[in-house]
């Protein structure tokens, strides 16, 4: 079985890993909204354990999941792809659990794609509840560009070489 084959997704197992764009996970600081449009037709959902200052994915067996072997709770997250408004610029959106049960626009099982989105931090802290506003009446000015396989970015994140450039963004 495949890294990404035992990776516990939400929906339907993936297919086979392959090559794809090195994109980065945006992080939304403090003080500093991040504003764009979601490219992804949908939020793609996956059990995660934070271990050693990064998000791991979950494989739901303790013989193969470090977390489940370190005893860690699972932290649900969302991903999507989304185009920013500062920079035009491809990256992924991590939602956390909280976000995503406040926003029930991005409950959706499709449609998300060109809805306008702000994610910003409620208070000062880094570690502060992740809010998420969407807009559907806001569309773009311009040609959105193509969607990407947020499992194969996330796999490649997640099991990559330390050094590569597809990992987290610090």
């Amino acid at each position: 079985m495949s890294q990404k084959e035992s990776v516990r997704w939400k929906l339907p197992e993936p297919g086979a890993l392959k090559p794809g764009p090195a994109i980065k996970i945006v992080k939304v600081r403090p003080n500093n909204p991040v504003r764009g449009f979601i490219l992804s037709d949908r939020v793609e959902a996956v059990d995660t354990h934070w271990i050693n200052g990064r998000t791991s994915p979950c494989t739901g067996e303790v013989a193969n999941c470090e977390g489940h072997r370190l005893g860690m709770p699972i932290r649900p997250k969302g991903y999507v792809a989304v185009q920013l408004d500062s920079s035009g610029k491809v990256w992924l959106l991590e939602i956390t659990e909280a976000a995503f049960d406040t926003n029930l626009r991005l409950c959706a099982t499709s449609g998300l794609r060109g809805t306008y989105f702000e994610a910003r931090r409620r208070h000062a802290n880094i570690n502060s509840e992740l809010v998420i506003d969407t807009q559907d009446g806001r569309r773009p000015n311009f040609e959105l560009v193509p969607d990407i396989d947020v499992r194969d970015v996330l796999c490649r994140i997640w099991f990559g070489k330390p050094k590569n450039k597809t990992r987290k963004e610090e």
